[in-house]
């Protein structure tokens, strides 16, 4: 897991910075076409808004990626990083699916990789908090302690 999370971590910082430089990604332009692709359906009130704030949102989802790379690359608050950039890529999916299909393709590994880092962290809080040799030290008393009351 922990080359995953470096490898999705770099790609996070990454795709933070891309976000500075339209000639790479022109968000406000996505967000305009999404937009209009998306008049008449359920999403047209937030796809409209998220038009109008092009710029605005380029900066919270730039720096919110660039963060998230920081976490994964740092294994510093990896759960709520995790988190959010599930939050996020649904998003992503919801409002722009109709503009770029391809984005569920795109955006499917990082899910699988926040999922799996939400559940390698899980796992390890629910580990035992004695080390091994403590508990098999108990486990021999207790079967020493069985023996001796036959």
């Amino acid at each position: 897991m922990r080359y995953a999370r470096y490898i999705f971590g770099l790609l996070y910082v990454l795709a933070g910075l891309a976000k500075a430089f339209p000639d790479i990604e022109n968000v406000p332009q996505t967000l305009r076409t999404a937009a209009f692709n998306n008049t008449g359906t359920i999403l047209e009130p937030i796809s409209r808004w998220l038009a109008d704030h092009g710029g605005v949102v380029t900066v919270i989802v730039g720096v919110a990626l660039f963060a998230s790379g920081v976490s994964y690359l740092f294994d510093r608050l990896v759960m709520a990083a995790a988190v959010g950039q599930l939050a996020m890529i649904a998003c992503f999916i919801a409002i722009l699916a109709k503009t770029t299909p391809e984005i569920v393709a795109i955006d499917l590994p990082f899910a699988i990789v926040a999922i799996l880092l939400i559940r390698d962290k899980l796992q390890k809080r629910r580990a035992p908090a004695t080390p091994p040799t403590a508990k098999q030290d108990d486990l021999r008393q207790r079967a020493s302690a069985v023996t001796q009351n036959r």
